[in-house]
């Protein structure tokens, strides 16, 4: 097959880059760069390296596969100025894995011959496929790393090529989802960050060979009262020289609502998202110099999965309840046995601060497991009810049963009236409440 020559891309190339100036700067692979495959992240400017959390969130840092809440499969489509643009995504945390697919592709234009003489049609193809591999690290419960290795492809005329490349990606919840005390669950603050090209594709059209710089994003996100504002700021620096920033705003008013506004030195956009059971639609409208574009994006969250979530809420409260047995068995032995030597005791207590430093260190499952033990002996002293409400009241917190939580408090004052720790948590608790509500 004839290769093009020359003259007919450069007749080509106003088209080109008319249909591409919404979301390139020219360099090799910069549409990847600055171009989010996400409603979601184009409604919020794109600023989504800390903020996201939803299956095409792979795309804009890798690390943040594992913070999907369900396997879910995400499509997602944009019109361009002069083209279109769409996706595919599949993520399933549970294994920490992920697939992706994107597109862009340029409406069809006429190429012409020196003279200015049309000699035919072109349309410009940009491709890519990844695959994504997400988990936290052993040593930090609240890091998570991500790597996406990707197959890239262009096409232009008769001319095409492909090669590989990597992404990575951490994302650190410095107050997170998972360490959030009470007091702080309405103030979770994560930061990300996304290196592009680790390993850098190189793809070839006609005699020039372009290569794909290394490129950082760095990303904060803040949620503010339990997640119902979310503040989103991404800092870039591409080809590791050229800065760029990224900000966004989302608002969820109610369960299953979302409104969202972002600003990039680009562009503006605004967007809207619904979330009726198990699927999701997110649609959103940004405004360029060079134009403006529709986006949309459907989600189906496989539900018969079960949230990840709530799987580990579920093993929570079996473990609980064990924990519960065992001390109801213990109970009836203390019963049967009520003699307790005076050298059992002081050993029990001194064993009962270790069980302290573990509360207090948010290990509250080792901690309620040390007071089971010491149920025998200690039961009825004060610092050891205390603890022990705190300790249960701590965990069906965590598993938002802030009911249940508020009976243990109570039951824990009726032994101990007087007990400034129970009443100080109770009334944290009642905030807390107060705050939902809302």
């Amino acid at each position: 097959m004839a290769k093009p020559g020359w003259k007919k891309i450069f007749w080509a190339m106003p088209f080109i880059f008319h249909a591409l100036a919404a979301y390139s700067a020219g360099y090799p692979g910069e549409v990847f760069s600055t171009f989010s495959f996400s409603t979601r992240a184009q409604g919020m400017g794109q600023a989504y390296t800390a903020a996201s959390d939803d299956s095409a969130g792979i795309f804009s840092n890798p690390a943040s596969l594992k913070l999907n809440r369900n396997i879910g499969i995400e499509s997602f489509w944009s019109s361009l100025l002069m083209g279109e643009s769409g996706g595919v995504f599949y993520a399933n945390p549970e294994i920490c894995w992920a697939a992706d697919f994107e597109y862009l592709r340029s409406d069809q234009g006429e190429s012409r011959n020196g003279l200015g003489e049309a000699e035919g049609s072109f349309q410009e193809r940009l491709s890519q496929a990844g695959i994504t591999y997400s988990d936290r690290l052993k040593f930090r419960k609240d890091l998570y790393f991500g790597l996406r290795a990707k197959f890239l492809k262009q096409e232009l005329f008769t001319e095409k090529d492909s090669g590989w490349g990597l992404d990575g990606g951490l994302l650190w919840d410095v107050i997170g989802r998972e360490t959030a005390s009470p007091d702080e669950i309405f103030c979770p603050l994560s930061l990300g960050i996304r290196i592009q090209n680790i390993v850098s594709p190189r793809l070839r059209l006609g005699s020039e060979e372009e290569t794909y710089p290394l490129n950082l994003r760095f990303g904060e996100t803040l949620r503010l009262k339990n997640g119902r504002y979310v503040f989103a700021f991404d800092q870039s620096l591409d080809q590791l020289k050229y800065f760029a920033w990224y900000l966004g705003l989302e608002i969820n008013p109610v369960p299953g609502l979302s409104f969202r506004l972002g600003k990039n030195i680009k562009e503006s956009s605004i967007g809207i998202g619904i979330n009726i059971l198990s699927f999701s639609l997110d649609m959103a409208h940004t405004f360029h110099e060079a134009g403006s574009r529709q986006l949309v994006t459907l989600k189906i969250n496989l539900g018969w999965t079960g949230s990840l979530r709530d799987q580990e809420l579920k093993k929570k409260e079996e473990e609980l309840k064990a924990l519960e047995e065992d001390l109801f068995k213990i109970n009836l032995r203390t019963r049967k046995n009520p003699g307790i030597t005076p050298e059992a005791r002081e050993a029990a207590r001194f064993r009962l601060n270790h069980t302290r430093e573990l509360y207090d260190g948010k290990e509250y499952y080792k901690s309620l497991k040390e007071l089971a033990a010491l149920n025998e002996v200690l039961s009825g002293e004060r610092e050891y009810e205390e603890i022990l409400h705190m300790t249960k009241a701590q965990l069906l917190i965590s598993q938002n049963k802030y009911r249940e939580a508020k009976a243990v408090l109570y039951e824990g004052l009726v032994i101990e009236p007087d007990s400034e720790k129970l009443i100080h948590m109770l009334k944290r608790l009642d905030r807390l409440m107060e705050y939902i509500r809302e």
